[in-house]
């Protein structure tokens, strides 16, 4: 057939998938957010066959009607597996629910339908997923921003988790929009701050959606976008590397689908590990579900601070459990490093075991930077918080105070996870807690704050320009261009800026709260903490907003949202001669 003659009818293919997937999508979201009975199961299993049926006939006649689109559609192996799967799932339905029966015998009819179901949703969603990686594509050929792309993506992911915790299915009672908002960014902003009790007001069906939103959000969502594109799809095209190149704070493009596979691989390892030494480390007799340990080994690897006991860590089960608390420790520190610093580790133990003779990787200078910082805020914040709570009388039943303030030193830069409760704390280890939250993480990690590095560099100059030791800024041998130097004092600036203004507004809308309160919440919320000395679910509607976007600010990067906001100005090509200002 000609092109003029098929191209309506393949746009009339084209409308018709696209309504059948949408339709896909209504009946999953039927399904798993809504209670339903058995015979309104029989109904959406009866309109999700017709669906796919229509899928299975609309590829054919596509086909049949373009052979060119049939040869590009099977040169990725993505779409093999789909549509293999979903000919599979419409032509053993029997067999898959007789075999279900069987594996699963004490479970009921409703409950082995819902089970299938979900596997097919699983592949129509797949699907409808591989398509809207297009309009990725088509935005990158639109050369927009990264920065906006990257905003967008977050503002898309927090919407869509509004949503779906608004589900009946999601609450043991209703939620409202402005408390489903809140806890939806906090969770992809990784932050922790609740506005309601997470192991009591959310469900099940609840909880897993909070573990996808903050596992998606401490990741980034176009981390996962590209690597779906990269191992299961036809391949990240050059723009892609690109656009890329800035997520993953990667110099070379050949590296950018190597680093996609490590970040995820490694990710995905670590919670493994630490779900299963989490689950281990219970006590017989205190046994926890493995969903609750992978729960909160996924928390406090993105650095959410997310728990499913209603006091966090102090709760009887946790607070005293010392290899318990030592597991949680373990994955905040590895997710607070940075995926180039665990990949530049790594890089660097693997050729010195598997390669002795050849020369070895370096540790880079960002390394190198982010390891001796990091060591410094956990060891120094731990012996000031130990010294500095000894006033405090303690609690029987509790952590090693020695545990207790090596815990809320690491937790403090963006965790989240509290052994002792905030509000008790002494005013100045509280004064400790802010500024270690300040600082938080490091880049390309699924912590927040200015950064660790951020810290170090603006430190490093500031002892640069008091010692009169010239233009140069040298760390570890190395010279540090003087932009990098520029840009740590205008993060450090815009969040000092930022926090001023958004304590004001907090403390004009809650005056009966303490100031150091309301600063404590702020600076929380910025640096993606999650810590609360107990005014979260007491503030306003202005209030909760603020802290809102604090988060969302937070998370992206002060800076990374003023590049992304403000537009950019062309270098002028007249050169004024030289003012002079006095600095004192």
């Amino acid at each position: 057939m000609s092109d003029n003659t098929t191209l309506p009818l393949r746009r009339v293919v084209d409308v018709c998938t696209v309504a059948c997937g949408l339709g896909a999508l209504a009946l999953l979201v039927l399904e798993f957010g809504f209670p339903l009975s058995a015979e309104s199961l029989q109904r959406n299993l009866f309109a999700v066959r017709l669906v796919l049926w229509g899928i299975v006939v609309l590829q054919i006649v596509r086909a049949f009607v373009d052979a060119d689109w049939l040869r590009h559609r099977w040169r990725s192996s993505l779409p093999i597996l789909l549509n293999g799967a979903l000919l599979l799932l419409l032509a053993l339905e029997r067999t898959a629910l007789d075999s279900l029966h069987v594996r699963w015998p004490s479970l009921a009819q409703t409950q082995v339908l819902a089970l299938y179901l979900t596997a097919i949703h699983l592949v129509v969603l797949t699907m409808l997923a591989h398509r809207l990686l297009r309009f990725n594509q088509l935005l990158v050929f639109m050369r927009v921003s990264p920065r906006v792309i990257l905003i967008g993506s977050y503002l898309a992911l927090i919407a869509g988790g509004t949503a779906l915790l608004k589900f009946p299915k999601a609450t043991t009672e209703p939620l409202g929009w402005l408390d489903a908002l809140f806890t939806s960014t906090s969770a992809v902003c990784v932050t922790g701050l609740i506005v309601v009790d997470t192991s009591t007001v959310f469900t099940s069906t609840g909880q897993m959606i909070l573990l996808g939103l903050f596992q998606l959000g401490g990741l980034g969502v176009m981390t996962f976008t590209y690597f779906f594109v990269s191992v299961f799809g036809s391949g990240v095209t050059i723009r892609d590397r690109a656009l890329l190149l800035e997520f993953l704070n990667e110099e070379h493009v050949g590296r950018v689908t190597g680093s996609l596979i490590a970040i995820i691989a490694m990710t995905f390892a670590f919670e493994a590990l630490g779900a299963f030494l989490l689950q281990t480390s219970m006590p017989s007799v205190a046994p926890q579900s493995w969903f609750a340990s992978l729960f909160h080994s996924v928390s406090a690897f993105c650095n959410a601070g997310f728990s499913l006991y209603g006091s966090g860590l102090h709760d009887p089960l946790t607070r005293a459990n010392i290899p318990y608390q030592l597991v949680i420790m373990a994955l905040i520190v590895i997710g607070g490093l940075g995926f180039p610093v665990l990949k530049n580790l790594w890089d660097n133990w693997n050729a010195r075991l598997l390669r002795p003779r050849e020369r070895p990787v370096r540790l880079t200078t960002h390394t190198k930077l982010v390891l001796v910082t990091s060591a410094g805020l956990i060891l120094g914040g731990a012996v000031l918080a130990f010294f500095l709570e000894l006033p405090s009388p303690g609690q029987p039943g509790e952590s090693p105070r020695w545990l207790a303030a090596l815990f809320a030193s690491i937790t403090a830069r963006t965790a989240g996870f509290n052994t002792v409760p905030t509000e008790a704390l002494l005013p100045p280890t509280v004064f400790l807690l802010l500024f270690l939250m300040f600082i938080g993480g490091s880049p390309a990690s699924t912590a927040g704050g200015i950064k660790t590095t951020t810290f170090a560099v603006a430190l490093l100059n500031t002892m640069r320009i008091l010692r009169d030791a010239g233009r140069d800024l040298v760390a570890f041998r190395r010279q540090i261009p003087a932009v990098v130097a520029n840009r740590a004092f205008a993060v450090v600036l815009l969040a000092i800026g930022w926090l001023t203004i958004s304590s004001i507004i907090l403390m004009t809308v809650m005056p009966n709260h303490a100031p150091l309160d309301v600063v404590f919440e702020t600076v929380s919320a910025f640096s993606t903490v999650g810590l609360s000395r107990g005014i979260t679910a007491d503030m306003p509607v202005i209030g909760k907003l603020v802290i809102i976007a604090s988060m969302l600010v937070g998370r992206i990067g002060i800076l990374y949202v003023a590049l992304g906001v403000l537009h950019k100005e062309r270098p002028g090509k007249i050169a004024y001669p030289e003012g002079n200002v006095i600095i004192s």
